[in-house]
């Protein structure tokens, strides 16, 4: 039962070049293969650590072309050296960190000049608000009033710490001179 669903080989060749003239196919040439890259140069040898040999690459056999294409050697990269592509991107991120640097630097600056301007002004706004303030209300600045009264007082109290009440006199003179200058003072203005 199997062998008559399988073409004979005979008959298969003919269909297949039938075939092959029907759908005319490109033909392509075949291409040597890559060459194999040189190794990479061994590693720094440290004087800390045994230098340590590259691994062997293992050799293909050669074959014919047309039969098998030789497999690429791997690419070898050492941790203690960083490749190029890796050099230029960190080139690269560090000349971005500089630059972003700057800019927050510059803005920086920026900021704390426009705080100390801001500072200036307000210290001359206050400043101007105080003299402002002192022309309307303390047009003149009077002597102190009552001085001897005021001397009798403290002394008094000085003396009798504990008893005040013997002082009374003396405090109702301060009061009454205290009264008179104000009376005085609003007499002068009105």
């Amino acid at each position: 039962m199997t062998q008559k669903n399988q073409p004979q080989p005979s008959q298969q060749q003919p269909q297949y070049q039938q075939h092959q003239q029907q759908h005319q196919y490109p033909q392509y040439e075949q291409q040597p293969p890559p060459q194999a890259m040189p190794p990479p140069p061994p590693p720094p040898q440290y004087h800390h650590q045994p230098p340590m040999a590259p691994p062997p690459v293992p050799q293909a056999p050669q074959a014919p072309q047309q039969q098998q294409m030789e497999p690429q050697q791997p690419q070898v990269v050492y941790v203690g050296e960083p490749s190029l592509s890796a050099v230029k991107v960190r080139a690269e991120k560090e000349a971005e960190l500089r630059t972003v640097e700057s800019y927050w630097q510059q803005r920086l600056q920026a900021i704390r000049e426009h705080h100390l301007k801001s500072g200036q002004i307000e210290e001359a706004s206050f400043k101007a608000t105080v003299d402002n303030v002192d022309k309307m209300f303390l047009k003149s600045r009077a002597n102190p009033i009552c001085s001897e009264c005021r001397h009798e007082v403290l002394e008094c109290y000085k003396k009798h710490k504990s008893e005040s009440l013997r002082c009374a006199d003396q405090v109702r003179q301060f009061r009454a001179c205290v009264e008179s200058a104000r009376i005085g003072s609003l007499g002068r203005k009105g």
